[in-house]
């Protein structure tokens, strides 16, 4: 699935998800920052990669460090989260 294609698909949460782990580097501080659980914000993230069919986060012990395509992601989600506030 193209990030287009994604786009109409995904949900703020996935949107704010992706931009959280990019800032924080970790699920659990990504998590908290959005009030979510951690098994919440893993399933949205292993949605979001089995939706693209392509790893965004590479995870290690340390925390996530995002792909190509995850920071590719997370400009995208960038300019729709503005879209969004811009219409509100």
């Amino acid at each position: 699935m193209g990030l287009d294609r994604l786009e109409r698909w995904a949900t703020v949460r996935h949107f704010r998800l992706a931009i959280a782990l990019f800032e924080y580097g970790s699920v659990v501080h990504a998590a908290r920052s959005l009030h979510l659980s951690q098994p919440t914000a893993s399933k949205l993230l292993q949605d979001l990669e089995e939706a693209v069919g392509a790893q965004l986060y590479i995870r290690n012990r340390r925390g996530v460090t995002p792909t190509e395509l995850g920071r590719a992601f997370v400009e995208r989600s960038r300019m729709v989260l503005a879209q969004l506030d811009h219409v509100s």
